[in-house]
């Protein structure tokens, strides 16, 4: 399960990593174009380089104020990118200019590759705040991981250019929820990264409690069979054969002075259901559980957040949805969707 992104890890890291990269290439006194392109095995990271590069040319040529000349006059603005496509062909950096390139490089890969959603919020935002969502488009050459959501945002701001700060947040979860792709895999990029300094995602996150997913799951598994009528078995035979345990057995066999669910639930709640549901978790539920179909899902989602108890919200599910798509209460989606839920309504 995610949790919240921990930005003090990312940047250990990427200083870490960062040094490692500029002791390799310790020989080298200066980087053009084409070195920086293979300065680390991870395209994205030297890409990211590019990016830092192009920014800030763009914010030196935005602070060129004059009042002799206009430099906004469409000539000049031309003549102004054909010197960036000139000076782009004639980089030259030196070590102590590198490093800082390197290190944010760094550390916007490993956000964009392991959390694709906050990466592409925060650039989201900056935009709007520096009124500068046509930069967007520009920078999409220089993202080569989960390039799609940044395609899916570009071609919705051409019908909602007007975006406002506020409204960010509800824009994005709205290109995700139409985004038929999902995020590309990590384990791949995280392997690359390992090969100079080594690396785990779950480094990334902050540890948070997990609720006890197996007394969430067993408490839904008990209500159902409970309330099953005699003439509809079909979920209680998915347990019948297992015969499994009482939550008093459960506890007590575990460990008799374990807290109880109410109490774990207590120390992790959430108050939204939608937004504590990453991108990764949103297509695993939406095909796991509710057959793919995106609009039921956040149908559902949306039904859940206003749903007066837990109890309430569980007994809508198995009403309408847990039968009807033939819910297996031992899939980890299910318990961990159910886990998710429980924390929701935690007091």
């Amino acid at each position: 399960m995610e949790g919240n992104i921990n930005e003090t890890a990312i940047e250990n890291y990427a200083q870490a990593f960062s040094e490692k990269i500029m002791l390799k290439h310790a020989t080298s006194p200066t980087f053009d174009g084409k070195s920086i392109l293979h300065l680390t095995p991870i395209a994205q990271v030297n890409y990211f380089i590019l990016k830092r590069l192009f920014e800030q040319w763009k914010l030196e040529v935005s602070n060129i104020k004059s009042p002799y000349f206009n430099f906004d006059a469409p000539p000049v603005q031309e003549l102004l990118q054909k010197l960036m496509n000139t000076l782009s062909k004639n980089i030259r950096l030196d070590k102590k200019s590198l490093r800082p390139l390197l290190y944010y490089a760094v550390n916007r890969s490993i956000l964009l590759i392991i959390s694709p959603y906050q990466y592409y919020l925060e650039e989201l935002k900056r935009a709007v705040e520096n009124d500068n969502l046509d930069q967007l488009q520009e920078n999409l050459k220089f993202h080569k991981v989960n390039a799609h959501f940044l395609s899916a945002i570009i071609e919705q701001l051409k019908i909602q250019p007007n975006l406002a700060k506020e409204q960010v947040n509800d824009f994005l979860d709205e290109i995700c929820a139409q985004i038929s792709n999902p995020p590309e895999d990590i384990e791949p990029f995280l392997q690359q990264f390992n090969a100079f300094e080594p690396i785990q995602a779950s480094d990334f996150f902050e540890e948070v409690e997990e609720v006890a997913e197996e007394v969430v799951e067993k408490e839904v598994k008990q209500e159902i069979i409970e309330e099953q009528p005699a003439q509809k078995k079909k979920v209680y035979e998915q347990f019948s054969e297992q015969k499994p345990k009482t939550l008093h057995e459960q506890f007590s066999e575990n460990n008799e002075s374990q807290h109880t669910l109410a109490d774990k639930l207590k120390k992790q709640p959430i108050s939204d259901l939608k937004k504590s549901i990453s991108i990764n978790q949103r297509f695993r539920y939406t095909n796991e559980l509710f057959d793919g179909d995106k609009v039921l899902f956040n149908d559902v989602i949306e039904k859940l957040e206003i749903a007066a108890s837990y109890e309430d919200a569980v007994k809508f599910l198995k009403r309408n949805y847990a039968q009807k798509y033939n819910w297996d209460y031992s899939n980890e989606d299910v318990t961990e969707f159910f886990d998710l839920l429980a924390r929701k309504y935690a007091q």
